[in-house]
């Protein structure tokens, strides 16, 4: 198996023109850069699912509000709107779980991330 990736290597280094430990270090440093790009969007999707959580937290208030007041009144659209937010926190969430392992494992072991990633060219 490893004499395979330091053939794969030397494929892309010759395909690059450049020395295969060059193309390793390089990879290893994107490691970094790609843990901290996952933390951003996650920190980003955590942020959005909070205030789409806010959103529906409100809505569910007003809502019930206006049930107490008016019980005869139709209120699809609160419903609707709770629903479609409930569903984009949750989504939001997920997303945010999936940047933080991958921030994760890019940035406790680069190594792997970068041997990853040679893989999936091939």
């Amino acid at each position: 198996m490893e004499q395979k990736i330091v053939e794969i290597i030397d494929k892309l280094a010759e395909k690059l023109g450049v020395a295969s430990e060059a193309i390793w270090s390089v990879l290893v440093k994107q490691a970094f850069v790609e843990g901290i790009t996952s933390i951003f969007w996650a920190i980003i999707m955590y942020l959005s699912a909070f205030v789409f959580y806010i959103f529906v937290r409100n809505l569910f208030k007003e809502y019930s509000e206006a049930q107490k007041n008016n019980p005869n009144e139709d209120y699809e659209g609160y419903v609707i709107a709770v629903i479609i937010s409930g569903a984009m926190e949750i989504i939001c969430l997920l997303v945010g779980l999936i940047q933080t392992v991958d921030a994760i494992h890019c940035l406790i072991n680069p190594e792997y991330w970068a041997l990853r990633e040679i893989l999936n060219q091939f």
